[in-house]
């Protein structure tokens, strides 16, 4: 064998091992995007089921809307579906990132479009949170009126201010323990 033809095998060696290894490659890649798309798909799941329960507030506020005459009950209602609407749009958004999440680009790329969903998932976490401190008084102004038909308003604005009051001091306690137990030290209110 003369040496022009040991480099031209060589050369084809060469390009086969490189087409081996660019496989090799591509198929752990594949390998890992599948493994990351488990746990996508339970997040999907529970961004859609967020969705839902949002959106089926909005219904059931809007059924009590409509059969309310008493303009005290309506009130907080309607600021819960406002609530419940936003709350519904921001889900919308998440699943929007979601179906934008498309495991044959490029790592680089999906970590991108991660982050923003995460994001997204973050800010509405933030803003429940103040929500749920703020409006649980009229939530359970509803809520009373529609189980039992009990009336919270006879125990008085007392019962009101404190509640609310309340809701505000759990705001930063809240969103401390979220720090805390999230590793969120970084992100401001």
């Amino acid at each position: 064998m003369e040496l022009d033809e040991m480099k031209l095998a060589w050369q084809q060696v060469s390009q086969k091992l490189d087409v081996l290894q660019s496989g090799y490659t591509q198929l752990r890649l594949d390998m890992d995007k599948a493994t990351a798309a488990r746990p996508l798909r339970r997040t999907g799941g529970l961004i859609w089921y967020e969705a839902a329960s949002n959106a089926l507030m909005v219904v059931l506020l809007g059924i009590f809307v409509a059969q309310e005459h008493l303009a005290r009950y309506v009130a907080p209602a309607l600021i819960l579906m406002v609530a419940s609407i936003a709350l519904f749009a921001m889900s919308m958004a998440q699943v929007r990132a979601l179906l934008q999440v498309d495991l044959s680009d490029s790592v680089v790329v999906i970590q991108q479009k991660l982050e923003r969903l995460y994001l997204l998932r973050l800010r509405t976490a933030k803003i429940t949170v103040l929500l749920v401190c703020l409006l649980w008084v009229p939530l359970a102004i509803v809520l009373a009126r529609v189980i039992s038909g009990f009336d919270l308003y006879s125990f008085g604005s007392a019962w009101m201010v404190t509640n609310v009051a309340l809701g505000i001091v759990a705001i930063p306690v809240l969103w401390t323990l979220a720090r805390g137990l999230y590793g969120l030290e970084n992100l401001a209110l």
